[in-house]
């Protein structure tokens, strides 16, 4: 007999839960219990009963190794040579009674010869170089992941021994080390690798990551293809996808408008990504205007990357304070504030600088309460947006859309501020929303003729 949908969220934790709540833009925090969790989890689905395709979009918001305990409180067992699809398949079936059975151990003849023919040593070469990024807390954690009993005290070499030891030359070189790479956030793994690569990691998927970096390590022994097919069918590699980005990051095209984005892990979530989303979906009608975006922004990252880019608007998304101060985030991804003070220094520094070729115009700061200290961004740019209390998420999207809209048709900088406005749904959020020095004509400043 098929599970229902509150059988099915049972398995999950409430972390868990609270992340597919969040996928899902739900209105919960970090403090709604397991039962509210699963209850406001329940109403997105509540048109139809639990199906495979309701199932993987669950199961595709998280990692492999942290779908096998919820695989085994549905009864799973035996999960150890499981692959992801056959993991998804297995859970699937336990979940869907009507749900044709497979055999999903890994037959012989499913490993690849060409592995099984390879010298061990260079298998656990591989692995082991793979392994050297990772600081001594990465593969405590790891080994923790394996369920491995060891003392916090052993030394590294040692624990890079006891993790290999683990290991089978008999099972797939890329499933082990993916295995590994999904124990860790995207943000680990770019402060871990970025070294290893010589260009920037910011706008690389974490799909694509992670298959870059296997590629790194296998792609000469002829073990891994990058080869993968597109929505509409086409072979494309996760190279090529790298390198294009890459190339549009680096063209000579003008940056417009460079987006700053933070999301801390400890703090509750914001549209980042559908902010990004609009605002190049709005810009980049006009192919010649380039829009380059940051996610998980560090200090050091907005101060390489307006030295980088140049841009002529700098738009800061991020989560902010009464005092005014900005949460971007620090090397660990969680929040670090910091002041409006030290954000205009940086600016300052910028736009004084004689490697500088376009001064910095604007700053956009999309975050609530930011018209506290906003003054002080004003003395090295022409105009700043800010806001002056909290403020819906959905409105600050609307506006940036509209505002975004302006400038791009060549509005005045005053005229696209008020389509912005004119934007927002709800009349109580037009007004926050502030555009300074109060005191300036923005009637003649176009960014765009």
């Amino acid at each position: 007999m098929a599970l229902t949908i509150e059988e099915f969220l049972q398995a999950f934790n409430r972390d868990q839960l609270y992340h597919i709540a969040t996928n899902y833009e739900l209105d919960c925090n970090s403090r709604s219990t397991k039962d509210e969790l699963i209850k406001a989890i329940q109403q997105t689905f509540q048109k139809q009963a639990l199906v495979e395709d309701s199932i993987i979009d669950i199961l595709d918001m998280f990692y492999k190794y942290q779908l096998k305990p919820v695989c085994r409180r549905l009864g799973g067992e035996g999960l150890s040579s499981l692959n992801t699809e056959e993991l998804y398949d297995y859970i699937i079936s336990l979940c869907l009674a009507d749900y044709p059975d497979e055999d999903l151990d890994v037959e012989e003849d499913d490993v690849e010869e060409d592995l099984i023919d390879k010298d061990p040593g260079t298998i656990f070469s591989i692995l082991m170089s793979f392994l050297e990024p990772f600081k001594k807390d990465d593969l405590l954690h790891i080994a923790d992941q394996l369920d491995l009993e060891i003392s916090t005290s052993i030394k590294k070499d040692d624990l890079l021994d006891l993790i290999l030891s683990e290991y089978s030359i008999d099972y797939p070189l890329e499933e082990q080390m993916e295995n590994i790479l999904e124990m860790f956030y995207k943000y680990e793994l770019k402060n871990r690798f970025s070294k290893i690569f010589n260009f920037s990691l910011s706008n690389v998927t974490y799909q694509d990551l992670k298959s870059y970096i296997i590629n790194h390590y296998i792609g000469e022994y002829d073990y891994f293809e990058t080869e993968e097919e597109d929505e509409d069918g086409s072979e494309s590699s996760v190279i090529s996808r790298i390198q294009l980005a890459q190339d549009y990051e680096h063209s000579s095209l003008p940056v417009w408008v460079l987006i700053a984005g933070a999301q801390p892990f400890n703090e509750d979530p914001i549209k980042l990504r559908t902010e990004i989303k609009k605002i190049k979906s709005v810009i980049q009608v006009d192919p010649t205007l380039k829009v380059v975006p940051r996610c998980s922004t560090t200090k050091s990252d907005l101060i390489e990357a307006l030295s980088d880019y140049n841009p002529i608007i700098l738009h800061l998304s991020a989560h902010g304070d009464k005092d005014g101060s900005i949460a971007f985030e620090d090397e660990r991804g969680k929040s670090s504030n910091i002041k409006k003070k030290n954000v205009a220094r940086i600016i300052a520094a910028h736009n004084n600088d004689r490697k500088t070729t376009v001064p910095l115009k604007g700053i956009i700061l999309s975050n609530c309460f930011s018209e506290i200290g906003a003054k002080e961004l004003t003395n090295s740019v022409d105009f700043v947006i800010a806001m002056s209390t909290s403020v819906e998420i959905d409105a600050a999207i609307q506006f940036t859309e509209g505002f975004y809209s302006g400038i791009r048709e060549g509005y005045s900088i005053d005229a696209a501020f008020n389509m912005g406005i004119a934007t927002i749904n709800e009349t109580s959020e037009q007004m926050i929303f502030k555009l300074l020095p109060k005191d300036r004509d923005f009637s003649n400043l176009r960014l765009v003729v």
